[in-house]
């Protein structure tokens, strides 16, 4: 069986890509996945934290690729680094995570069982509210850098509800948030990979979803699937410029394709 691709960019933060990825050999078989970590320039302690992890975890021989760039490229071009991988690996379908999420329990299994539906492109799950990081757990979390063992029974509390009780699981949309999103390769094949006039990245994510749609696809969105994010965290470390690039990107959305993504989603 072909495995699937994981792509991971990273920068820095460690703790929460090792969290990222003790959640996924929590709630999955790691021999199933094909590690992409592409290293947006992180220093040499925290780059070596998660390369040895990844040689202490992944015991083949073509388990795991792993890139470092010196100088930050940004989390458009580091995707389509990814995305290069899958395609010269020839599988069939991938994700693409940001650093700063968990996954829980049969988050694989659900979400693939969707992406290979006819004509569904892209997957995703639900996910934390994006003020999560201000509620006093949080605040916890983030200062003391806890491990997921930690934060396991929480998680798992929270989504198996979610697995249990939800009906209509599989909601069409037209837009899904690229922090965890599962893809079919013949996609990327397809309409080709993240526009990286989006630079550092916001709004490539708005502009790939149109793309997919346009191009026939369908963004289903997985009800009782629950990937847990911490929302904005390099962002937030490093102290770069959120909002400024965010009006800027949407800017470069509007004169691509000729309106407001975000005017277009409260009409629907």
């Amino acid at each position: 069986m072909k495995k699937i691709g994981l792509i991971v960019p990273i920068y820095n933060l460690s703790w929460m890509t090792l969290n990222l990825f003790e959640s996924i050999k929590a709630c999955s078989k790691l021999e199933d996945f094909y590690f992409i970590v592409i290293d947006n320039g992180s220093t040499q302690e925290e780059s070596d934290k998660v390369h040895g992890w990844l040689c202490d975890n992944i015991k083949e021989d073509d388990g795991f690729y792993f890139s470092y760039v010196e100088s930050p490229i940004g989390f458009v071009k580091a995707v389509n680094q990814g995305m290069d991988v899958v395609l010269e690996k020839d599988l069939d379908y991938f994700f693409v995570s940001n650093n700063d999420v968990l996954v829980t329990g049969e988050w694989d299994s659900r979400l693939l069982e969707t992406l290979k539906k006819d004509k569904v492109g892209i997957v995703g799950g639900m996910t934390s509210p994006p003020d999560w990081r201000e509620l006093p757990s949080a605040k916890v979390i983030i200062e003391k850098k806890l491990k997921y063992d930690a934060l396991r029974n929480s998680m798992e509390g929270f989504a198996k509800p979610l697995r249990q009780h939800l009906d209509r699981l599989d909601k069409e949309v037209s837009f899904l948030a690229f922090y965890f999103a599962g893809f079919k390769t013949k996609l990327v094949k397809k309409i080709g990979k993240l526009d990286e006039i989006f630079n550092m990245g916001l709004f490539d994510d708005d502009d790939y979803c149109f793309r997919v749609l346009e191009a026939g696809f369908k963004i289903i969105l997985r009800k009782d699937v629950y990937i847990h994010h911490y929302h904005r965290s390099t962002w937030l470390a490093h102290k770069l410029e959120y909002h400024k690039l965010l009006e800027e990107n949407r800017e470069i959305f509007i004169k691509k394709h000729g309106f407001d993504p975000w005017r277009k989603r409260e009409i629907v």
